[in-house]
């Protein structure tokens, strides 16, 4: 009996180290392989296997998400220094939207991305994140607007199942957080080069959200504050120690959680 326990408990534990569970990111879950995707990896010119997602839940902004474990050329493992691999993402961009566009590089050794970017088409924020510093530079030279550099690496990287290392469940949260849900998520152990096809719209699938939760009145004597990325969370606040009620109520498709909260007098 009890070595039947033990081996129960093995794969249990062998499978929640070898494969994230993926949390409640919209409409994004990961699958392996799947018929719908929007980044296609290649090492040596051969197909890579892909963990990916696409979705069209987040009204605010599109975030396109590529994580590799590693490059195929660069040097690197136990007492070894680190030399970044290159990995060429080329963006092909059709159709047009107002939300801003934003690029997730992610990965665990070091990467010297190299972008190649539609003619005329402008990204808007470029996240670099991983557990080793990586780089980024773009054809035409102006097509990123801005670049940024995460500063957490116990948390903000992944490929998607995560065999060997990498948080992915960490970094989809942290974005949603930010910006809302990812619109999509492409991931691979290794790759030297993505093609990334993008089709923007300008519309999204959440808009019965909002239309379910009306704006909230501010109680007597303090205020409310409506997030304009999903999830969309009505804070309130009153002067210190004064609040009765939940400080947060979150949008549901039945309309705001929880009971309408007021100030003490």
């Amino acid at each position: 009996m009890e070595r039947k326990g033990a081996i129960i408990w093995f794969v249990l534990w062998f499978q929640s180290f070898c494969f994230v569970t993926i949390a409640d990111t919209g409409s994004c879950l990961i699958k392996q392989d799947s018929a719908s995707i929007v980044g296609t990896p290649t090492t040596d010119g051969d197909s890579e296997t892909t963990y990916s997602c696409v979705a069209s839940d987040n009204c605010n902004y599109e975030v396109h998400v590529i994580g590799n474990y590693e490059s195929s050329n660069g040097r690197h493992g136990f007492f070894t220094e680190r030399v970044a691999g290159d990995t060429d993402v080329v963006v092909s961009v059709s159709g047009e939207s107002l939300h801003p566009l934003i690029l997730v590089l992610t990965s665990y050794e070091p990467v010297r991305w190299r972008l190649s970017v539609t003619s005329g088409v402008t990204i808007d924020r470029v996240i670099l994140s991983g557990y080793y510093a990586s780089t980024v530079t773009s054809s035409p030279s102006n097509a990123i607007r801005q670049t940024e550099t995460l500063r957490d690496p116990d948390n903000h990287y992944g490929y998607g199942t995560d065999l060997g290392g990498g948080r992915t469940a960490e970094l989809l949260l942290y974005l949603q957080q930010r910006f809302g849900p990812v619109t999509s998520f492409s991931g691979s152990y290794r790759a030297d080069r993505w093609e990334l096809n993008i089709h923007r719209t300008s519309g999204c699938s959440f808009n019965n959200m909002t239309r379910n939760c009306p704006l909230p009145s501010a109680p007597e004597n303090g205020a409310v504050n409506v997030t304009e990325v999903q999830p969309i969370v009505a804070r309130y606040s009153c002067h210190e120690g004064t609040l009765l009620g939940p400080e947060m109520r979150t949008c549901l498709e039945s309309g705001w959680s929880g009971e309408e909260p007021s100030c003490r007098t």
